[in-house]
């Protein structure tokens, strides 16, 4: 089996590694740092840059997200009114109430009473702007006035739609906006994060290399395998055979949750190094830490979770 560090590989894993030995500093006495006062010094900076750019996108994607259920609402509406105008002009039409010709001023075929597609964004702009104008005009060349809905209606309608899909475009820019500031962080922060694991490896170089390994993980290093290993877990009430379903269980150096099926089963596979740590819990019971030590040789492990009822 071979083990080798691996740095972060996306955002979430930067933030894992900053905010790892932002944690650690603030519990470790000076003379365990092991880094130097520079890279302490970057450390810091870094892990306030980039939560202020982590926070700033997440916020920025949320108003971004809640823009665009904003600007599809605003476009089914905008699009049914319009649909609505024209349908029912046209019952109008059918019963003499308003002469067919005055189809025109909607730019409508005046011999046809079919609806045209007003589906897509262009398309209940143009129709909407043709009847609020439209109607406009045909009320002020002595067109009886229409009703539900009316123009008015349909304006008010059309003009929710573009207000929300002009809000969409400066939350989107926005958002873009926090992106480009947490990219351009990136050289930064893989630059400090190398330099505090080289720096973590180096102060414990003299220990064995599994020690070293135990001792360098507080601080956010991350070592994977070449072996896949396979963790079959059972989770059960203490003493019996009863399985526990829907237990949560925390693997802390895959940094995943997985939850136990009906039969209290739950499998993992990994590349992690050395060890697993499994943080089970669930409603009722007390939680269950348990630690899968890899030995050479060995890729599939069976474990059973004994959960104690409070």
């Amino acid at each position: 089996m071979s083990i080798k560090r691996r740095l972060p590989r996306t955002d979430d894993e930067r933030t894992i590694a900053v905010n790892t030995a932002k944690t650690e500093l603030g519990v470790v006495i000076p003379a365990e740092v092991p880094f130097t006062p520079p890279t302490k010094t970057r450390e810091l900076a870094l892990y306030t840059n980039w939560k202020s750019a982590n926070d700033n996108v997440q916020s920025t994607e949320r108003e971004k997200f809640n823009a665009t259920i904003l600007v599809e609402s605003t476009k089914a509406t905008a699009a049914l009114f319009s649909r609505h105008f024209i349908m029912v002009f046209n019952f109008g039409v059918e019963r003499a109430v308003y002469p067919k010709g005055d189809r025109a001023f909607y730019y409508l075929d005046k011999n046809s009473d079919a609806l045209p597609p007003i589906v897509t964004e262009e398309e209940i702009i143009l129709w909407g702007n043709r009847i609020v104008d439209g109607d406009a005009a045909r009320v002020a060349a002595g067109g009886a006035a229409m009703a539900n809905p009316t123009a008015a209606e349909v304006g008010t309608a059309l003009t929710a739609f573009s207000n929300a899909n002009n809000d969409q475009d400066v939350k989107t820019a926005a958002w873009k906006a926090a992106l480009l500031v947490r990219t351009n962080l990136k050289t930064e922060a893989d630059a400090v994060i190398l330099k505090m694991w080289d720096e973590a490896e180096t102060f414990y170089n003299e220990l064995p290399a599994a020690t070293k390994r135990d001792k360098c993980r507080p601080w956010g290093v991350v070592y994977v395998s070449d072996t896949v290993i396979t963790i079959n877990i059972t989770v059960v009430k203490d003493g019996t055979a009863i399985p526990i379903d829907a237990a949560s269980t925390f693997f802390k150096e895959g940094d995943s949750t997985h939850l136990s099926d009906a039969l209290g089963i739950i499998q993992i596979k990994t590349t992690a190094a050395d060890r697993a740590t499994l943080i089970t819990n669930k409603p009722g019971f007390m939680q269950n830490t348990h630690v899968v030590t890899f030995l050479t040789g060995v890729t599939i492990y069976t474990v059973v979770i004994n959960m104690v009822a409070l």
